[in-house]
């Protein structure tokens, strides 16, 4: 009965870590875009015969991450001058030319997150763990009590 007590105290712990880890990332998801909108842009092919400077379509940050032609573009909504998903504008960044995209891409971690996802696994590891504890040591204990 001792080793329930074990499990429970273990249980507590990890609802505890498991709230703060997810306040922290809810806090970081929160703040990553300043209040601003992200959307995705893809990179386009050739010259287009009409483009845009980011500063007109309400860019204030092109997140750029490793081996994607995708981007992320931060937009300031009072100065974007039109629905960007809507109307799909292309501008230049980098000597490069993107499209706004129509779909909403998945987000990788904010840069103000750790880029691997620690917490998350911890969290897993630690109520796999627990819940490994607690299957065993029941099944130990009922057949203790059983015989």
């Amino acid at each position: 009965m001792e080793r329930m007590k074990i499990v429970k105290i273990l249980a507590i712990v990890m609802i505890a870590t498991t709230a703060i880890y997810v306040g922290i990332e809810a806090y970081a998801y929160s703040n990553s875009s300043m209040g601003d909108v992200l959307y995705a842009a893809d990179l386009y092919p050739s010259e287009p015969v009409t483009w845009y400077p980011p500063e007109e379509l309400g860019i204030v940050q092109v997140i750029e991450y490793e081996n994607t032609t995708s981007v992320h573009i931060n937009v300031d909504k009072e100065k974007e001058p039109f629905p960007l998903q809507e109307v799909q504008p292309i501008f230049r960044y980098n000597e490069k030319f993107y499209k706004v995209s129509p779909l909403w891409m998945g987000y990788p971690v904010p840069p103000n997150l750790p880029q691997q996802p620690f917490g998350a696994v911890s969290c897993g590891i630690g109520w796999l763990g627990i819940g490994i504890l607690w299957l065993k040591w029941r099944k130990e204990d009922e057949a203790t009590n059983s015989s």
